[in-house]
């Protein structure tokens, strides 16, 4: 992957479940798991057509360079919005290159 292609920086949340100081509830929080160089898209035909079939949702892309650990129950976040990762490719099994597959909206 080229490195000038990485041109947005984004930020991979995780989330933790607190405990709530009052009554002992848990509350959820989304902790910051890493901030990385990506580039991000619009999914084109051929790759909406391949992501309809496992997820409807999909509406982007961001490619990254591999990094261990990362989920789908993690998020994306950029310019102030929020994107689910609904799915997550090693490309070729290389761990190289990872495709996450975003849908936006935030998740609780």
């Amino acid at each position: 992957m080229e490195s000038g292609r990485l041109r947005h920086v984004v930020t991979i949340e995780k989330k933790t479940e607190s405990a709530d100081t009052g009554y002992g509830e848990k509350s959820i929080v989304w902790a910051k798991f890493a901030k990385i160089r990506a580039n991000l898209r619009p999914i084109s035909g051929k790759e909406l057509f391949i992501s309809q079939q496992h997820h409807t949702e999909s509406k982007m892309i961001a490619d990254i360079r591999y990094m261990p650990g990362i989920t789908n129950e993690m998020r994306l976040v950029y310019g102030g919005l929020h994107y689910n990762i609904v799915e997550v490719r090693n490309i070729d099994q290389r761990n190289r290159h990872i495709k996450l597959f975003l849908s936006e909206g935030l998740i609780e």
